[in-house]
């Protein structure tokens, strides 16, 4: 990805998944970002780490914006799983978008670290998270 000079948008996709601290645990909340713009594509949350949510988010930025010339996450289980894949896939099993991955942490996709960052200083921490129906009402506002 350092090689890579980004010149528009729906040419590389970010995605990534953060974790929220409610009364009782966690809820997980995972975002797609485009590069270029910095907008979000896609943003999901769920009480669990299953890639189901993930899957979910990609299919919602697709249908909204067609598919990237790139996506990039980390190598985390969910963005490795044949659901999420299958999401930048045809019908005859070849990918549509090419995929790239990081390695986990935060400096190969600081731009949605950075709106992680915001996301939860500036908007959840606005307001008393208790469940996930709360982590879903405040990130839809």
């Amino acid at each position: 990805m350092r090689r890579i000079v980004i010149k528009r948008p729906n040419q590389v996709w970010y995605t990534d998944i953060t974790y929220v601290r409610l009364q009782q645990g966690f809820c997980y909340v995972v975002a797609i970002m485009d590069a270029y713009s910095k907008k979000v594509l896609s943003i999901k949350s769920s009480n669990t780490l299953a890639r189901h949510f993930c899957m979910k988010a990609a299919e919602e930025a697709v249908r909204k914006y067609g598919y990237p010339e790139i996506i990039h996450a980390d190598r985390g289980k969910q963005f490795l799983s044949r659901e999420f894949l299958k999401v930048f896939m045809d019908e005859g099993g070849n990918f549509i978008s090419k995929l790239s991955f990081g390695d986990r942490g935060f400096k190969d996709n600081i731009y949605i670290e950075r709106f992680w960052r915001s996301y939860k200083y500036e908007c959840l921490r606005l307001y008393e998270v208790r469940n996930l129906r709360d982590v879903r009402e405040i990130t839809s506002r």
